[in-house]
């Protein structure tokens, strides 16, 4: 088959309208059990009917190379036929039935259904055609963006799902920039105990020991405050409105954790907040600015012209009803559940 046009609609199929293939559900009793638990029946006759409904599964396959965006939908719909109503809202919710519970219907089983059921002389291929139609009326595709990751939403995805998609990326960047920020940070720290050390050194007599100590204690503050800087992502959410933003709450934290480590550095204090400070303020930096990539989103809009619908299954399908009628509190009684 030639490729079509975009935005218009084909059949990949030859649906053969006047011998469609004929499915059914298979009867479960989940719905009558849960009714029929605690009642006082006396009495009770069950019998399984099948109505008449249809299948139909389509692909929506979306390619805008302009945009760089391929997407392909599917959208099915299971529906009961009724004589009563002629007209379909194929926009109401679908019901969730996995389409590979449709089984084929046993020739057997197929002249018992036409002989004991209501007249189900549809317009199947009507029926298709409004079904393609509504498909044509959305098939307008729109998508959030974000340029900084190179990233698009699934046309099912909420703004939330696509942020929080996008903040994975972001922490994936804000990990390996932080490695790198932090192998500069430890070569300086390593040029600050350098310092301190051969300080300690020159001195003599008990004090030295006290001097030497104090390094170490120095060298374990620097490292925790680095560690602590490198892994903390304070802000995998968008703050709220009127709260802190990213580096707001990163300064904050790592504030504390520096003020917590101050108070066992004693004489070396000006020396950890020298050292500190710009640590603090380029991790915080840096969580900002890829947060802001991360909440950056757009929207786009791929238009029919970029759109193919194909129809690729179009089933007669047959719906298992009990219908119940029993005895209870000494009056006869009938009930209808689905079996699906």
């Amino acid at each position: 088959m030639e490729d079509a046009p975009k935005g218009r609609v084909v059949r990949t199929i030859d649906i053969d309208y006047g011998n469609l293939e004929h499915t059914f559900l298979f009867p479960n009793l989940f719905r009558f059990r849960r009714w029929f638990r605690g009642k006082n029946i006396s009495a009770l006759e069950l019998r399984l009917e099948f109505v008449p409904g249809i299948y139909l599964l389509s692909e929506l396959s979306f390619d805008d190379s302009d945009l760089g965006v391929f997407k392909l939908n599917y959208i099915d719909r299971l529906i009961e036929l009724d004589k009563r109503r002629r007209t379909i809202d194929w926009a109401a919710p679908a019901a969730i039935i996995n389409r590979r519970f449709l089984r084929p219907v046993p020739d057997a089983m197929l002249e018992y259904l036409e002989r004991n059921s209501v007249d189900i002389d549809f317009d199947f291929e009507a029926l298709s055609d409004s079904f393609l139609a509504y498909l044509e009326e959305q098939s307008q595709l729109t998508l959030m963006s974000n340029d900084n990751f190179g990233l698009f939403s699934s046309s099912a995805e909420s703004e939330e799902e696509f942020r929080q998609f996008c903040m994975d990326y972001a922490n994936a960047e804000k990990s390996e920039r932080a490695l790198e920020l932090g192998a500069f940070y430890d070569r300086k720290i390593q040029q600050i105990l350098g310092r301190l050390q051969n300080q300690a050194l020159a001195t003599k007599g008990p004090k030295q020991e006290v001097d030497v100590a104090l390094v170490r204690d120095f060298e374990m503050a620097c490292e925790s405050l680095l560690n602590k800087a490198i892994n903390l992502h304070v802000t995998e959410n968008r703050p709220e409105s009127g709260k802190e933003s990213g580096g707001a709450q990163y300064r904050s934290t790592m504030e504390d954790q520096r003020k917590a480590l101050e108070a066992g550095l004693e004489r070396l204090q000006g020396e950890f907040r020298e050292f500190s400070s710009p640590l603090i303020e380029e991790f915080a930096s840096l969580e900002d600015e890829v947060n802001e990539k991360a909440l950056t989103i757009t929207t786009v809009e791929v238009p029919l012209a970029r759109c193919t619908i194909q129809l690729l299954r179009v089933s007669r399908v047959w719906l298992p009803y009990w219908y119940s009628e029993y005895r209870m509190n000494g009056r006869d009684e009938s009930k209808v559940f689905k079996a699906f």
